[in-house]
């Protein structure tokens, strides 16, 4: 009788932890050498609420220090979102690329594009670098469809 009784709380346990577990790890790293945008801490902010609604793991970070083999381990995509200059030392690099090259994914937005120039690795990941950032201009948004998918909270506004 004790062992079914143990057996049953150790599968309530791991079923509650199955239950809680995460559909995957996001590194979200923010450095910024060069330009910094004030907008970075909106991404964060809208990182943060995509992780809770569609359950997944994040973690938000500006020490490139943790670029290391041990600590990507952990993660499953790591998400450039605005950095800019020469943010990784050699090493951080290589554990980098070790990570890519072992299958885990990467999210480059922006200026992501504006990172890392002297590295023809890098480069080749993101595609294409920043030749230049235009001037900040004025737009209006006219939601034509507001049944399209992602339109949802968009109204006609001035940018």
């Amino acid at each position: 009788m004790k062992t079914k009784l143990m057996l049953i709380l150790l599968f309530l346990v791991s079923s509650q932890h199955i239950a809680q577990a995460k559909q995957f790890n996001v590194l979200l790293f923010t450095k910024t050498v060069d330009w910094h945008h004030e907008s970075i801490h909106d991404a964060v902010t809208a990182m943060r609420n995509l992780s809770e609604k569609h359950d997944f793991a994040l973690q938000w970070h500006e020490d490139s220090t943790r670029f290391n083999d041990k600590f990507l381990a952990q993660f499953d995509v790591i998400v450039l979102i605005n950095t800019s200059g020469d943010i990784f030392t050699d090493d951080q690099q290589e554990a980098f690329q070790r990570f890519i090259q072992a299958g885990k994914g990467f999210v480059g937005v922006h200026s992501a594009a504006y990172t890392e120039y002297e590295w023809p690795w890098y480069g080749k990941l993101i595609g294409h670098y920043f030749l230049i950032h235009p001037e900040n201009q004025s737009a209006i948004l006219q939601n034509v469809d507001a049944t399209f998918p992602g339109m949802q909270g968009f109204h006609e506004q001035h940018l």
